[in-house]
């Protein structure tokens, strides 16, 4: 098992328990992004489900009807049911992970890269039923 790999579990748990997610992405950067090994332990794999709900997840925080998603780059690391990668939406780089067995991510959107400002967001592909109606007074 590749080293970088075994790091995996303690970023999951850094994702489902911490409310600082600048903190978590900046741990799957420092043990992931710029570690080739890992890079080329997964393969190129579309999620069009995911690839929506990225879309979803900008849509409020650029405040824009329109998305645009260009350049999007996904590799699936099957042992392990863990997406990464990057693409970006709506000319703003993006970069993504989300793992599949607990159905949770975080998406890293570089607003304004020139005063070092990125919005990161955690997400899910559950899909949520209508809201119950409500109860008649």
């Amino acid at each position: 098992m590749l080293p970088s790999i075994k790091k995996l579990a303690e970023l999951k748990v850094k994702l489902v328990t911490t409310t600082d997610f600048h903190e978590t992405f900046h741990y799957f950067f420092d043990h992931f992004g710029e570690n080739d090994e890992f890079m080329r332990a997964g393969h190129a794999r579309h999620n069009a489900r995911l690839q929506e709900v990225l879309a979803n997840c900008a849509q409020p925080i650029l405040k824009q009807s329109v998305i645009t998603m260009r350049n999007t780059v996904m590799v699936y690391i099957r042992e392990h049911k863990f997406y990464h990668g990057a693409l970006t939406i709506n000319n703003i780089m993006a970069n993504f992970f989300y793992f599949q067995d607990i159905d949770s991510g975080l998406m890293a959107l570089a607003v304004a890269p020139e005063k070092g400002e990125t919005i990161i967001a955690r997400f899910s592909l559950h899909v949520v039923g209508a809201p119950p109606e409500e109860f008649p007074n």
